[in-house]
């Protein structure tokens, strides 16, 4: 399944490159969001941002260089949330996916979250539906490569005592072991200049203890392997009351 970039472009017309930045830099306000897909951007060094941005989208450009998101991006104090899809550093570095690790406050990295994920990623994640706080959230869609087991703490997800609908479908690394995780990462790491210096991300936690955390979901939407799990153990394991 396709991710969707959330920051596609309304259908009027876009400014320029060199006037969207212009507009940011003379913002008398705080600019938290700068969405900067499709503008053939191959250099950061080449576009001011701001450093009190909270997101950052940069979808389908140019940008080849891992080093300019450690130079330029990680530098941002505030930055949770940063989307390079469909760039060619994306395939380029057999490690991107665990950069986003790497930001201090980073939660979500290419549609995914990352090991510090929290309450923001959540509540932007909700926003279509209108949540201003965790205890609004009533839906919530993480379908898609959001592997909640990949996160650090998730003690944040008793926070939405609201949530009624869950949607974690489409998360295949959530059932992957160790090993076969490894495995992949390797492979992907083939043909690079050192195919020995790769890493990976590993699953933290149980499946239990995400679905402990879930005490007031009614509707789960999950893949096959994990309904299965639940229908042979929810009984004695005594989680997911209201499902």
């Amino acid at each position: 399944m396709p991710v969707e970039n959330p920051y596609k472009e309304k259908e009027e017309e876009r400014p320029s490159l060199e006037n969207y930045i212009k507009k940011c830099q003379e913002s008398e306000e705080p600019v938290l969001a700068m969405e900067l897909d499709e503008y053939e951007i191959v250099d950061l060094k080449t576009v001011p941002i701001r450093e009190e941005v909270e997101e950052i989208s940069l979808w389908d450009n140019k940008i080849f260089n891992p080093n300019c998101i450690a130079e330029i991006l990680m530098k941002l104090p505030n930055l949770k949330g940063l989307w390079l899809n469909e760039n060619p550093v994306v395939d380029n570095c057999s490690n991107f996916d665990i950069i986003g690790d790497f930001f201090e406050h980073l939660e979500i990295f290419n549609s995914k979250l990352t090991t510090k994920a929290g309450e923001w990623a959540m509540l932007f994640y909700a926003r279509d539906s209108g949540a201003k706080t965790m205890e609004d959230i009533v839906t919530l869609d993480l379908s898609g490569g959001k592997n909640l087991l990949m996160v650090d703490n998730l003690d944040f997800l008793l926070k939405m005592t609201n949530l009624k609908t869950l949607d974690i479908s489409d998360n295949v690394d959530m059932y992957k072991p160790r090993e076969m995780l490894e495995m992949e990462a390797k492979k992907k790491a083939e043909g690079s200049p050192d195919p020995t210096a790769f890493d990976f991300k590993d699953n933290k936690h149980h499946r239990d203890v995400l679905l402990h955390n879930l005490p007031t979901v009614e509707h789960l939407i999950c893949d096959i392997m994990l309904e299965a799990y639940i229908l042979d153990t929810r009984e004695f394991r005594h989680y997911m009351p209201k499902l």
